[in-house]
């Protein structure tokens, strides 16, 4: 990573707490670029080889930025990865068998294509949701 703005910033996107055992303390994401960029400037690089702790984020992704990091060894960190590996293979073979062809055509998409694909579907899972407690409630004009 040659941007000093990016260069740490996977690594202090939470940091340890001061208790033992305790919840890791989320940095607000604004603050993560200059904090990145500072230390970059004090002359810290990451060595790979020598890193022993790694980051996992938790699931709830509904939390963004608060979701929970736990750093863990490099044997914890592999198995998660390819649990999580296991996940997406998982969903894609799930996806293929609803729709044939549909991971080519999600690859094949440009950054904003999907973008605007997922704000699209979004916008229909919404007005989906939004009929079914129409109907919960009894109302069936909806």
């Amino acid at each position: 990573m040659t941007d000093p703005a990016q260069h740490f910033a996977w690594a202090i996107g939470a940091m340890p707490s001061h208790q033992a055992g305790g919840m890791p303390v989320p940095i607000p994401p604004k603050i993560v670029p200059d904090w990145s960029k500072f230390l970059y400037d004090l002359g810290f690089r990451h060595h790979p080889d020598e890193q022993t702790l790694f980051p996992i984020t938790g699931e709830q992704t509904h939390m963004a930025w608060l979701t929970p990091v736990r750093f863990v060894n490099r044997d914890e960190y592999d198995k998660h990865v390819a649990a999580r590996e296991g996940k997406l293979a998982d969903l894609a073979a799930a996806a293929e068998a609803m729709n044939p062809g549909l991971a080519e055509q999600i690859a094949a998409m440009s950054d904003p294509d999907r973008r605007a694909a997922m704000a699209a579907e979004g916008a229909k899972l919404g007005r989906l949701f939004e009929q079914m407690q129409n109907m919960q409630k009894g109302n069936t004009d909806a």
